[in-house]
């Protein structure tokens, strides 16, 4: 008897994945203990610490992965992500009939016009969660400028309904559920990325 195993394709490098896996585990625990503070006493206190932990291990981590991992890769993948085009307009433009019509998908390239959008989006409120951040760490539990600590409530929740779309796609979309396995073993199914991302 022959078994025919599927040609795979590389689609995540694992400096890429060490990247996305330490943005999404501090990002959780900083949602997580940031939710759970409380206006005093030790739990408050614990949750405070486990928040800094989670915001000083995401600025040391991404450091540490960009200096000693596959910097040609991790750059490749950041101007590809950075980079929106005419077609990937007209790919946000018919998304929501591929979705809510299940038509035809618009043609990709290695990413798609939706995970740039969210890449965008999700450094941009991660960067302006650690400017609010420290601005909170240095003005204390009463800030000078109260706009800081509602800009940090309202980036923390906004990141959150993204990484919630984000979540939706990887774990119970049919057509996108596939992909999850290049970002835990770098690999996925070619006959997959012909379908999906078929963009040169």
């Amino acid at each position: 008897m022959v078994v025919h195993t599927p040609a795979r394709v590389l689609r995540f490098t694992r400096s890429e994945r060490a990247f996305h896996w330490l943005v999404a585990t501090a990002f959780f625990g900083m949602l997580a203990s940031g939710v759970a503070m409380g206006k005093a006493g030790s739990f408050h206190n614990m949750m405070y610490a486990g928040h800094l932990a989670s915001a000083g291990a995401l600025v040391v981590g991404i450091a540490a992965i960009v200096l000693l991992g596959n910097r040609r890769s991790l750059t490749r993948s950041t101007r590809e992500l950075s980079t929106i085009d005419a077609l990937d307009r007209e790919w946000l433009a018919r998304a929501p009939a591929a979705v809510v019509k299940h038509s035809p998908q618009p043609p990709a390239g290695r990413f798609n016009a939706g995970q740039k959008l969210n890449f965008i989006l999700v450094s941009l409120l991660l960067a302006s969660l650690l400017v609010s951040g420290v601005g909170l760490l240095v003005t204390g539990s009463h800030p000078a400028i109260p706009a800081l600590k509602a800009a940090h409530v309202v980036g923390a929740y906004t990141a959150a309904l993204l990484v919630a779309g984000h979540l939706y796609m990887a774990l119970i979309n049919p057509s996108t559920r596939p992909a999850l396995r290049g970002m835990i073993s770098g690999w996925v199914d070619a006959d997959w990325v012909r379908k999906h991302h078929t963009r040169p």
